[in-house]
């Protein structure tokens, strides 16, 4: 069966210029249900965006009940939000998660709020299993898997100080690192798939790799 709600794996690095995003899926955005209220991201009222989100679950489990019920006591999914805002040089994420409760009830919570400015710290937030990824990957034995770039990484300053290759390539790389270690780490099952970069900057979404 076709899933409905596709639940992705992201990681996202800020530069100076623009919001490198690297998935590996191709996760269906619901995002177009505010594609003509003529918003821009960090203007959007979350709790009225995933009001909406929230409508068409249950227009699905009117459909398909079986399958929607199958997420009892699971997150259903999660939709990542990204934007940059040339004006004043910040990139934003935010994200919305949706958990189906064991009686059914939709749960929303906000799982992350953030703007990165060129003075900030360069970080990589990611979106998807991520308990595993720490456990597994950052902390554990998928360690070795880890890309070289993440040390030079580390000792940057500032956000207006990652390049653009830098940054896909820490995204792509650290998807890479999860997929290679759950070879031997069953709870990494569900990281995998093909991985792509994209760049979102002022000049629209481009395709890195």
């Amino acid at each position: 069966m076709k899933r409905v709600f596709p639940f992705g794996w992201m990681i996202l690095v800020a530069t100076s210029q623009r919001m490198e995003l690297s998935s590996s899926t191709q996760s269906r955005s619901l995002f177009h249900i505010w594609k003509n209220k003529k918003k821009q991201l960090w203007e959007i009222d979350l709790k009225l965006f995933a009001s909406d989100v929230v409508g068409k679950v249950v227009a699905a489990a009117a459909v398909r009940p079986e399958y929607v019920r199958s997420f009892a006591g699971k997150t259903m999914f999660q939709i990542v939000l990204c934007a940059y805002d040339p004006s004043e040089a910040i990139s934003y994420v935010r994200a919305v998660q949706f958990d189906l409760t064991p009686s059914f009830g939709v749960e929303v919570k906000l799982s992350a709020d953030y703007r990165f400015r060129n003075i900030d710290r360069p970080d990589y937030p990611h979106f998807g299993d991520t308990a595993n990824f720490t456990r597994h990957v950052m902390l554990g034995a998928g360690k070795r898997y880890l890309p070289p770039s993440l040390e030079a990484f580390h000792s940057i300053k500032e956000v207006a100080d990652v390049a653009q290759d830098q940054a896909a390539d820490i995204a792509i790389n650290l998807i890479e690192a999860a997929k290679s270690a759950s070879d031997f780490s069953p709870d990494l099952q569900s990281i995998g798939g093909r991985v792509e970069a994209y760049s979102l900057s002022q000049s629209g979404v481009q395709k890195l790799r």
